[in-house]
């Protein structure tokens, strides 16, 4: 049977039907409720996000690969943290972007966290499908060397932060004010009595 005649005789081109199948494979993060996007990025923040699916999530994965570089390139933190979260797709790629999402969200102490399980994922320390293998689709990122460099940036952002004295939220330190100096007492030279003063004479 010739599928592209049933598709002419359906009044839907070829070429429109593969746009439709790929529109569906997209993440659309607009789509997802305000509170449940909130509730993603707590979870996020909290370094607990578990990506659980492989192979049958790397397809729809592969479609947003493009979109993911680009919310990468760009710093558009949210929304790439959004649409990794959408794709559970379990990568050392995914893990990275994770972990790049959460840094720039300020969110360090769980950026270490993603970037430990990329790594772990690199070097078949833990399940997962490394996106370096046999075909590299990893759109131009090397690992483990992208994920340790960053690593140790974070590591140095979190030691220059423990360095310094956290303030109490919401005070503003006021500057310390000098002591009052203290008033010098002048002496009043004593006056010898005059013979006006002195009484008997």
């Amino acid at each position: 049977m010739d599928v592209r005649k049933n598709v002419r005789w359906i009044g839907v081109s070829p070429s429109v039907l593969i746009a439709l199948v790929l529109g569906g494979c997209a993440v659309n993060t607009q789509s997802i409720p305000y509170y449940e996007q909130q509730n993603i990025l707590t979870v996020i923040g909290n370094g607990s996000v578990e990506l659980n699916c492989t192979l049958a999530c790397a397809g729809q994965y592969g479609w947003n690969r493009i979109e993911l570089r680009r919310n990468y390139d760009t710093g558009n933190w949210r929304n790439l943290a959004l649409m990794i979260v959408r794709l559970n797709h379990r990568d050392d790629q995914s893990y990275f972007y994770l972990g790049r999402a959460a840094e720039g969200l300020g969110a360090f102490e769980a950026a270490l966290v993603y970037y430990n399980k990329s790594l772990a994922i690199t070097q078949n320390q833990a399940a997962g499908t490394p996106c370096g293998g046999s075909l590299d689709v990893c759109d131009g990122f090397s690992f483990p060397r992208d994920a340790l460099y960053r690593i140790n940036v974070v590591n140095q952002i979190l030691a220059e932060r423990r360095a310094v004295p956290a303030s109490v939220p919401g005070k503003t330190p006021q500057p310390t004010k000098p002591a009052p100096a203290k008033a010098k007492k002048t002496k009043v030279p004593k006056q010898k009595p005059s013979d006006d003063d002195i009484v008997g004479y």
